[in-house]
């Protein structure tokens, strides 16, 4: 993986935070909407830009990585988390 760790972890942790809320006050409609059968990779970047990292992504991530380095870290951070 091709993330700094640092990143890594804060990317992490913000989309652990949404995810957390999501499941507290939407359940029904967050579980139903992981329950599509959408790819990793579409719902972690939903999760993503969701949790309002798109600008960080920009002005940070993409500075280094692109799109595949960044699927393969939320790809891991959605196994880590076991957001199913």
């Amino acid at each position: 993986m091709k993330m700094k760790q640092e990143h890594y972890d804060h990317v992490k942790q913000v989309i652990k935070a949404k995810h957390e809320q999501m499941m507290k006050e939407h359940k029904a409609d967050y579980l139903a909407y992981l329950r599509q059968g959408y790819s990793d990779t579409r719902v972690m970047f939903d999760l993503l830009h969701a949790s309002g990292l798109t600008p960080y992504m920009c002005d940070t991530l993409y500075k280094y990585l692109n799109d595949s380095h960044i699927t393969t870290a939320l790809v891991r951070i959605r196994k880590e988390l076991a957001i199913y």
